[in-house]
């Protein structure tokens, strides 16, 4: 163990054995940063591999990047041409907003494009737009827009463009227009040129809230719409003309806000939620939907954690896909017990073994993950006692076949633990091998957004 002083506080780094992965997971051993502070931002990259790792060094820089002052919930998505888009909201003024949107492709971010503006965007911390590109040779993005009937009436919106700049009109992928929830949009293209769309909606519910959310920013309720019906899990794939094919209702009775997470390799997609038993077990479920026949095999459990939960926690689950090999990290507080796990399957069987905790303190959740060459990264939040927060990350990686992997030391990111934050995204950077992106809003003393450029070396 050895400590070094930084911005006057004292940091000890502890290496720590991992030898409670499985076999099938097989990660190396990671530093433990310890902090006196109240809540870390935490991401894990890992990898299967049997060599005693080395030390290497993690840099963490600002990076720029064109979302403006006022702007908030981004989201990133590293495409398989080698570009990141990213995607947010800028407020204009009191209810009015401005999806907004640009592309980072070496190292030079493209210009700020609008690809709708309005007085009825769905603003929310947890459920916000996105946008992802077609190797058929588009983009597609999606937002809520807000309807009358309730302050959780929305619908999803979704709009197409060629170049990034000029976007078509928006379409509804659902048919579905009662005033009802109806968000948490994943999208994944399809090699027909279609965009699957899986979503949550609310369509069976008697009725949103007539009023707004609560003010009970840190609490295991959700602040979102709880009516007499349940809440269902549907899909459609989406041509690039706005056509709707292929609907389907995948689970009739799921939870109202916890964030979907969507992949495919060339044959399968595959989606993750989280469901709600008759007894409001919420645990984490699978379903793959085959590409070629167009529908959906059986959902099955993740792992059987039994959170038994009356309200929403409002979090999601990640889902990475390498190799043949699925990995889903998700938060759960099941036992009273608030954590972060991991488990891997085979693409051929979704048969999951028993997952590996990753987080080290009380965890707060917001899981994102992604893929940079031979190793996948996993991020998510962990509480403390204080009012802010200091990034907190594990790191290992395989840099090539049969190499050893790399034991890195990272120091923290400050974040305000707020719901006001959002989801922290984590993206790779194309070309650059261990290197990621991480971005959230900044609410304090304005909104705005924050990136970093995370180097594994």
């Amino acid at each position: 163990m050895f400590k070094w002083r930084h911005t006057g506080k004292d940091f000890r780094i502890q290496l720590t054995d991992l030898s409670i992965f499985p076999p099938n997971f097989d990660a190396i051993s990671f530093l433990h940063m310890k902090y006196p502070t109240p809540f870390v931002l935490v991401a894990f990259l890992f990898c299967a591999c049997h060599s005693a790792p080395k030390t290497g060094i993690a840099e963490i820089s600002l990076i720029d990047h064109p979302a403006a002052e006022g702007s908030r919930y981004p989201h990133l998505h590293t495409t398989p041409d080698g570009k990141v888009l990213m995607s947010w909201l800028q407020k204009l003024s009191e209810g009015s907003f401005s999806l907004k949107f640009a592309t980072l492709e070496d190292g030079i971010w493209s210009d700020t494009a609008t690809i709708f503006t309005g007085d009825d965007f769905f603003d929310n911390w947890a459920d916000f737009p996105s946008v992802t590109w077609s190797p058929a040779g588009y983009y597609a993005a999606h937002w809520l827009r807000k309807v009358e009937g309730g302050y959780f009436a929305y619908h999803v919106q979704m709009a197409f463009s060629d170049d990034g700049r000029n976007w078509s009109a928006p379409i509804t992928p659902h048919l579905d227009l009662s005033p009802s929830e109806h968000g948490f949009v994943s999208l994944e293209p399809l090699p027909n040129g279609r965009i699957l769309a899986v979503w949550l909606d609310g369509r069976n519910t008697a009725a949103a809230f007539e009023s707004g959310p609560s003010d009970h920013a840190h609490t295991q309720q959700d602040q979102h719409a709880h009516a007499a019906g349940a809440m269902t899990l549907r899909s459609a794939e989406i041509g690039r003309d706005g056509s709707i094919h292929h609907k389907h209702e995948i689970d009739a009775r799921v939870c109202d806000c916890c964030p979907t997470s969507l992949v495919r390799d060339d044959l399968t997609a595959w989606v993750v939620y989280r469901n709600r038993s008759q007894e409001e077990v919420r645990d984490f479920y699978i379903v793959a939907y085959d590409i070629a026949n167009a529908e959906w095999g059986s959902p099955s459990p993740v792992h059987a954690d039994g959170w038994q939960i009356g309200g929403c926690p409002v979090n999601g689950a990640a889902l990475t896909v390498l190799n043949d090999e699925l990995h889903v990290s998700w938060f759960t507080a099941a036992g009273d017990d608030p954590r972060v796990l991991t488990a891997a399957a085979s693409t051929e069987q979704l048969h999951f073994g028993e997952p590996v905790r990753l987080s080290t303190g009380d965890a707060l959740g917001r899981v994102n993950s992604a893929v940079n060459g031979t190793s996948k990264g996993v991020l998510w939040m962990e509480e403390g006692a204080e009012s802010f927060s200091y990034g907190q990350i594990y790191l290992s990686k395989l840099p090539a076949e049969n190499d050893m992997p790399v034991q890195t030391e990272v120091e923290g990111i400050g974040i305000s633990r707020s719901r006001l934050t959002g989801f922290p995204q984590l993206t790779a950077l194309p070309g650059q091998a261990g290197s990621y992106l991480l971005a959230w809003t900044r609410h304090e003393p304005s909104f705005g957004i924050e990136m970093r450029k995370l180097q594994v070396r």
